[in-house]
């Protein structure tokens, strides 16, 4: 501690309570032997830190931009040119951008869903969960390290009672990816072959009393034919976690998967 504190103008004792205050946000390690305190300084928290602030940056981003687009809309107008655009389809244009709101962001490259869902798990381990994403995502083999696999299995009979239509029946089941972050019981990441070689689906939960706060956000989505069909994807699926969670027949994932990629083809 006093070699820390010697290049520094100030006490020790102050020195000290700027360490204590590092130390409860878990910033630095201290190990003690006999007299002697050793210091360690701990990254971990600041990667959490610094995937937030990236998270509400795009959510802010999004709404600010919005905001100047509403502004810009109640300005008086100018004499139209005769190629411009129509009003019409002007507005139709800034419609589906405001949409992007959450982190969800074309350029980006960037879905981010959010719903808070009754937490009927008494177990909230995440093997647990994992085996529960069998009835409304996917079953999958995991080895809860980074670097470990993750490797899915597509089976729609098991989430669904509706019968996978034939443009759908050869598709590919199987898909191996990695895990790049887990965080136990809050926060999983892995590769997601389907949407793009570099593509990377995060998990978290945020419990909120009796319910559960699901943020899925999904990045590096190749291209925006992907995206229209991963945001519609991800939505359906959710929202049969929710059905089964409120205790109701899940609804039927195809035609709700349909449904939602019409409405985010015009959207995105």
């Amino acid at each position: 501690m006093t070699e820390l504190a010697e290049p520094f103008d100030i006490s020790l004792n102050s020195v000290s309570k700027h360490i204590r205050i590092l130390e409860r946000a878990e910033l630095v390690r201290r190990r003690v032997s006999g007299r002697e305190h050793f210091l360690a300084f701990n990254p971990g928290p600041m990667e959490s830190a610094a995937e937030w602030m990236e998270r509400h940056r795009i959510f802010w981003t999004e709404r600010l931009d919005a905001s100047r687009r509403r502004c810009a809309r109640r300005m008086p107008s100018r004499p139209r040119k005769k190629n411009r655009p129509s009003h019409q389809n002007r507005r139709s244009k800034n419609e589906r951008h405001e949409h992007f709101q959450d982190g969800t962001s074309p350029s980006q490259a960037t879905v981010r869903l959010e719903r808070l869902l009754p937490d009927r798990s008494s177990a909230s381990g995440l093997p647990h969960r994992i085996r529960q994403a069998a009835t409304w995502f996917a079953s999958g083999v995991f080895d809860l390290r980074v670097g470990g696999k993750a490797d899915l299995h597509f089976d729609h009979s098991n989430i669904s009672s509706e019968k996978t239509p034939g443009e759908y029946k050869d598709m590919k089941s199987d898909w191996p990816g990695k895990i790049t972050r887990v965080e136990p019981p809050r926060l999983l990441s892995y590769t997601f072959g389907p949407a793009g070689p570099e593509s990377e689906v995060t998990f978290e939960l945020d419990p909120r009393g009796k319910d559960v706060l699901l943020v899925i956000t999904h990045r590096r989505i190749a291209n925006r034919k992907t995206m229209v069909n991963v945001a519609g994807g991800w939505d359906a699926h959710v929202g049969i976690l929710a059905d089964r969670l409120n205790g109701v027949e899940p609804r039927p994932f195809w035609t709700t998967h349909a449904k939602l990629k019409g409405e985010y083809e015009v959207r995105l």
